[in-house]
Parts: structure tokens; C-alpha cells; sequence
């Protein structure tokens, strides 16, 4: 037997023993519920259809009931880098049979396990709020789907994750459209702990991606913060050309009630909308506005005259809100 040949064998046996060994301890250490591992429950919870399918139900379950004992495993993954077998594999495995070569670890798993470790933390939620500060700095991710992923984990914590607000606020000028609708949305889902970044959400009403347009516009409204720069840009985005974002808008002006008393005559304009969600939406804000919308109440009664798609109950719930309970006098005959 040649040198060369020892080398392969060597290389053969050093490398299939660390892949044995890795796997083996990874397994006897992880938690498991119902006899899955975490990450056969994230792969669950992937790869299923959040809107319809069940198992994404199940698996986010899972997910909560391994809490706490998962969290510091989810956090450490979160940091997750190629481990040393991958750059070995990667140096020295050409020299190997072909037959052992796929069996290697391949380089990019990586980034797909710390999204899938974020995605974890999010499904499990405030219980998880010790990896606060490991989301925060996986926001800076080199991989986008990370960023995005860490930025929905974040949203899921509601006002715990209050110190992240400045980092998401950061992420709203990403360069990926899909990491600054999750930044928004998490921003929405903090609340009003989420004030400082009103002025970055309104420059996100100008964003070139209607979707993050609409986002902005709806975390406004649940921030409900900082009126004064807040409701005259949303009052702007009633005329965007995309209903969404429309819609959007009169809903947030809706949230900061009579301080909006100024958008009264826009909603006015937007009760003829061609969207019938904008429509909808904008009769509820003037109700929300309460009082202060009596100078276009003819405004209101005009649209529920000439309503022929079922907005009419929508204005009477806002006439009601406007002009309180009718007076009902009795007579005595």
C-alpha cells in the first residue's frame, strides 16, 4: 500500500469517526418533545403553511413546551458558524472516495441553521426572552433571511424587546425589501415603547415596495406616538396610489383619536375611495375621531346614501361615535 493510499484511508477513518461523533453527541444532548429534537420540530415548522397548515400549530407548541431547557441551545445556534469539520471537509475532501464525498457537511448550512434557530425563538415568544440580546445582534447578519427572521423573533416579544427598537429602526434602510417588512412589523408589534423610531417609520412611507409602505403606515397607528410628525404624514399617504397603503393610513390616523382632528376632511375625501376597504376604513376614523368629525358628518351621510356596497352600517357605527346616542323624548298624550 502507497503513502497516498495510507493518506486517503487516514483522511477516510478521521473523518467518518467526527461525523459519527458529532451527531451522536448532538443527539444524546438535545431536548426533545414527543421524541423530536428541536430541530425536527423548526423543520416542522418551516416547511408547513402558517395560514392553514396544523402541523405549524404543533410544532410551535412543541416548540413552547421545550422552553427553557431549548432557549440556550436556540441561542448558542444563533451564533452558529461553519464548524471545523466543514473547512476540513472542505480542505481535504477531494482527496477522499467519491462514495464518502456526499456525506460530507457542505458549506452555507450555517446561515439556514441560525434563521431556523430565530425562527425558533420567535415561535416560542416572551418565554424566550433571554435571547433578546443574541436577536439583536443577529440583526446585523451577513444573511438577509437571519436578519429578516431575528426581526419577526423581536416582534413576537412585544414591548420586552423596547432596547431593540433603535436596531430595527436601523434595518428599515436594509437592502433586502424583505428584512425592512419584517423590521416594521416587529416595530408595530412593540407598541408604543417603539416611539423612537417614528421618524424612520415615516420615511418608510416613501419606500419604493408598497408593501413596506403599508407596513410603516400600520405600525404608526400602534405605536401612536409623536402626533405632531406622525399624523400629517399618514394624512400624505391617504393619497398613495396603493389601496393598501391607503387603507392603512386612515386606519392609523383612526388609532390617535381626536389628536387627528386635522385629517377630518381627507377621511371626508377618502368615504368616496374606489378601494371599499380605504372606504371602510376611513368611515371608522372619523368615528374614532369622535366629535371633532361634525363639520363633514354631511360628508358621511352622503356616502351611506349612495352606498350600494354594505359601508352604510360603518358610517352609522361612526355617526354614533360623532354625535353620541340619539335622544329619544317621550310625550305625555
Amino acid at each position: 500500500m502507497n503513502s497516498g493510499t495510507n493518506r486517503q484511508v487516514v483522511l477516510t477513518v478521521l473523518l467518518a469517526g467526527s461525523l459519527a461523533g458529532i451527531f451522536l453527541f448532538s443527539q444524546r444532548h438535545e431536548p426533545r418533545y414527543e421524541g423530536k429534537t428541536w430541530r425536527q420540530w423548526i423543520t416542522q415548522l418551516r416547511n408547513g403553511d402558517e395560514n392553514e397548515d396544523p402541523r405549524v400549530n404543533r410544532a410551535t407548541i412543541a416548540l413552547q413546551q421545550m422552553t427553557p431547557s431549548s432557549v440556550p441551545i436556540l441561542i448558542r445556534e444563533l451564533r452558529h458558524r461553519e464548524p471545523v469539520l466543514v473547512r476540513l471537509s472542505a480542505r481535504y475532501g477531494s482527496h477522499l472516495p467519491p462514495i464518502w464525498r456526499r456525506w460530507l457537511p457542505q458549506a452555507g448550512e450555517a446561515p439556514v441553521i441560525r434563521a431556523a434557530a430565530a425562527d425558533a425563538l420567535g415561535a416560542i415568544g416572551p418565554p424566550a426572552k433571554l435571547a433578546i440580546p443574541s436577536l439583536r445582534t443577529a440583526l446585523l447578519d451577513e444573511a438577509e433571511l437571519v436578519r429578516a427572521n431575528a426581526a419577526v423573533a423581536l416582534g413576537r416579544m412585544g414591548p420586552l424587546a423596547r432596547d431593540a427598537v433603535p436596531s430595527l429602526a436601523f434595518l428599515l434602510g436594509d437592502s433586502e425589501s424583505q428584512v425592512r417588512i419584517s423590521a416594521a412589523n416587529a416595530l408595530g408589534k412593540i407598541g408604543p415603547d417603539g416611539r423612537r423610531a417614528a421618524a424612520s417609520l415615516v420615511k418608510s412611507l416613501n419606500d419604493p415596495v408598497p408593501l413596506i409602505r403599508a407596513s410603516a403606515a400600520s405600525a404608526l397607528g400602534k405605536i401612536n406616538s409623536v402626533p405632531w410628525l406622525v399624523i400629517p404624514a399618514l394624512i400624505g399617504a391617504l393619497k398613495n396610489s396603493d389601496e393598501f397603503v391607503r387603507s392603512s393610513a386612515a386606519r392609523s390616523i383612526g388609532r390617535f383619536g381626536a389628536q387627528a382632528g386635522q385629517a377630518t376632511s381627507v377621511l371626508a375625501s377618502a368615504l368616496t375611495d374606489p378601494s371599499y376597504p380605504v372606504r371602510i376604513c376611513a368611515a371608522e376614523a372619523l368615528g374614532e375621531i369622535g366629535p371633532l368629525s361634525k363639520p363633514v358628518v354631511p360628508a358621511l351621510i352622503e356616502a351611506q346614501r349612495n352606498d350600494h356596497a354594505g359601508l352604510g352600517r360603518f358610517i352609522a357605527a361612526a355617526l354614533r361615535k360623532i354625535e353620541g346616542p340619539l335622544e329619544i323624548v317621550v310625550v305625555d298624550e
